[in-house]
């Protein structure tokens, strides 16, 4: 038996789960930990995965890997060094360690960020829509005129909710989860730094 076919044999899928800090179900479905997705379209069984939106699957070591954007031979060494498997001893290479340890960090970091930001849209959107209600609440509505003399002058408040509520609705519309969100924000920001005369990640104008 090679050692991929003995890690293999000696850990499951949810063990892998448990192992980096990532939730398990009695369904055998949870959002995908690969793409970071929201809904439960990630489905495992003991010794198989598979992502039914990014289309991620396959054995333990295809998840390790793509869970921390490893090789095959790298993700052979971390479960065998994470699990005590003793599988590998005196083929451990520490380049092949520090390499894996800086794309778990980076991959644990790019978490954080997402969580951070998912608390961002989750406050903006929750703001936005109590906001609507605030206006509609005070919202006086304008006076009737029969058609003679002046027309009466519009309520300041009908005049800010007639503005602000369609703005508020389209951006709720236009942001309606956290992935469209995201990209927007990105999108914006990458268009802002080009009509101020900058490309992404430059210092100025050219």
């Amino acid at each position: 038996m090679s050692t991929a076919e003995e890690v293999k044999a000696r850990i499951t899928v949810p063990e892998v789960l448990l192992r980096y800090g990532l939730p398990t179900s009695s369904r055998g479905r949870i959002p995908c930990p690969i793409h970071q997705g929201e809904d439960p379209n990630f489905a495992y069984t003991d010794g198989r995965f598979h992502c039914f939106v990014c289309g991620a699957g396959g054995s333990v070591i295809d998840l390790v890997m793509g869970l921390f954007g490893i090789t095959y031979p790298q993700a052979l060494v971390r479960l065998d060094e994470d699990f005590g498997l003793g599988l590998m001893r005196g083929q451990r290479d520490e380049r092949t360690r520090r390499k894996a340890a800086e794309v778990a960090q980076k991959r644990a970091q790019e978490r954080r960020r997402r969580e951070d930001g998912k608390k961002v849209y989750q406050s903006l959107t929750a703001a936005f829509c109590a906001e609507i209600r605030g206006l509609r609440l005070g919202e006086e509505r304008p006076s009737q005129w029969n058609g003679e003399g002046e027309p009466p002058a519009l309520p300041a408040s009908w005049v800010e909710a007639a503005h602000r509520i369609p703005y508020l609705e389209y951006w709720l519309e236009e942001n309606s989860n956290f992935e469209r969100w995201e990209a927007n924000s990105h999108r914006s920001h990458s268009n802002s730094q080009l009509h101020s005369g900058g490309l992404p990640g430059g210092d100025g104008p050219l």
